[in-house]
């Protein structure tokens, strides 16, 4: 009998070294938040690739109906950055007390009322290997590397840990470099699914928010932007233009490369993330937004362990260095967009206009390249606020038609930074709802009389 149990022993060992890590925790008491979880709350850790990446996870089902609602996995860019950030500042269920930029010393936490998991069931997974408690950090990453270790992490989690979802209408949503992260792990999913070795992911659509996508929209219209924002004189601007030859993103001209240089130094320590708002440490870009609080929650030994976070991982952070290739951010992930909206996913892309990290203005640029008919033109989208009650301006919008009777659509959100929806989450709750649930609306009803002309273009363009 002894000799029995000693054999299934090594069997389950050799399963765990073959398989590597499979774990599903549920956690019905949130650290610092006061009451049981209302829904199931999960955390865990998947082995995907080779060499082995434990890659981490939280998942929050669905508060509305987990059964029929759609997954969503939600990846922050970097390269580096942890998508646990996006679950406590962004979207997640729950939020620290403070100011938009993050400051705050308040250690409990309060029930988020725009969270997405109101109405998706939702994956936040730190990747690649290395970045917050996903370990150990890679010799090497690459942008290829992270594709297929998230597409091997979803076809686990789906039809392994959590099959019950399996069926479930499917997205990939992300910000910054989940610009490239998003676009290459939907391709993976589409090149899976067309070979069948592995079981279909029921892949619905795809949303990037303030994306990086080609190196030529992230810094080519960087001065357009800051003209239109009243940062630079047009005088300067106009110089430029004309010393650069309007190119002023790769110009070989060793003058015009010096005046941009001088006209971007000149501009001050202004808040890159979101420019309306002044820096948390009187620094820019990243350091502009304080993630204090998460650095003292995640990294309390008790907090961890009731997360069922691994020893062996890291003291978490905000970005980590994973010895990602910078050259990969020169790859024109757009050239995906086609063959993923021809296989029948449908997009939205969706930018913050108070940013100077991947500004609106490049985006838009980019999106109208792609060359698609427009069939419901730019103009405003609405929402009700819930704490006025009144009709407000969320952005606005435009929409595509494409090859395969899906859509490519493109909102802008009115006052939102970097990171959109912790900078207006009631915006960005909306247009997340409308898009994955296929709701109708996004459009401003144009009464006004002065406003006519442009309804009847609009009817015109579509006749």
């Amino acid at each position: 009998r002894l000799f029995l149990v000693f054999v299934a022993l090594i069997c389950l060992l050799s399963e765990l070294v073959v398989h590597g890590l499979q774990t599903k925790n549920r956690i019905t008491k949130m650290p610092n938040w006061n009451g049981t979880v209302p829904f199931g709350f999960y955390s865990g850790y998947i082995t995907v690739g080779s060499p082995a990446a434990n890659l981490f996870y939280f998942f929050a089902e669905s508060q509305s109906n987990p059964a029929t609602d759609p997954v969503v996995i939600w990846l922050n860019g970097g390269p580096g950055c942890s998508s646990t950030a996006g679950f406590i500042y962004e979207h997640g269920p729950w939020k620290f007390p403070g100011n938009l930029n993050g400051e705050g010393t308040d250690m409990n936490f309060y029930s988020n009322p725009f969270s997405w998991n109101k109405v998706a069931n939702v994956i936040y997974l730190d990747s690649p290997s290395g970045v917050g408690f996903s370990y150990p950090i890679p010799s090497k990453s690459n942008d290829d590397i992270t594709a297929h270790n998230s597409y091997e992490f979803l076809v686990k989690f789906l039809f392994q840990v959590f099959p019950q979802f399996k069926d479930n209408p499917f997205y990939v949503a992300g910000e910054s470099y989940g610009g490239h992260y998003v676009p290459q792990l939907s391709y993976q999913i589409l090149l899976g699914n067309r070979a069948g070795v592995n079981p279909k992911i029921n892949m619905t659509g795809m949303l990037v928010g303030n994306g990086v996508t080609t190196a030529y929209s992230l810094w080519e219209y960087s001065l357009e932007y800051l003209l239109g924002h009243a940062m630079i004189s047009y005088i300067e601007y106009d110089n430029a233009k004309v010393l650069c030859k309007g190119n002023f993103y790769n110009s070989t001209d060793k003058k015009c490369n010096e005046e941009v240089e001088r006209i971007l130094n000149g501009i001050g320590d202004v808040n890159g993330l979101d420019i309306y708002l002044p820096c948390a440490h009187g620094k820019r870009a990243m350091q502009c937004t304080s993630a204090n609080q998460a650095y003292q929650y995640f990294n309390d030994p008790s907090v961890r362990n009731q997360l069922f976070i691994s020893p062996e991982s890291y003291a978490w952070q905000w970005c980590s260095d994973v010895n990602y290739n910078e050259n990969d951010i020169f790859t024109d992930v757009g050239l995906l967009y086609p063959k993923l909206w021809a296989e029948g996913y449908n997009i939205l892309v969706y930018s913050g206009d108070s940013t100077t990290n991947v500004n609106s203005v490049g985006t838009q640029k980019w999106v109208y390249s792609l060359n698609r008919p427009v069939i419901d033109a730019y103009r405003p989208w609405t929402y009700t606020a819930v704490n006025n009650g009144g009709t407000q301006v969320g952005g606005y919008y435009v929409k595509f038609e494409t090859s395969s009777h899906t859509t490519l659509e493109f909102c802008t959100v009115l006052g939102a930074g970097h990171m959109t929806p912790q900078f207006r989450p009631e915006a960005s709750f909306e247009f997340f709802d409308r898009f994955i649930n296929h709701k109708r609306g996004w459009i401003m009803s144009l009464i006004s009389q002065d406003r006519q002309i442009l309804r009847f273009h609009h009817i015109i363009q579509k006749k």
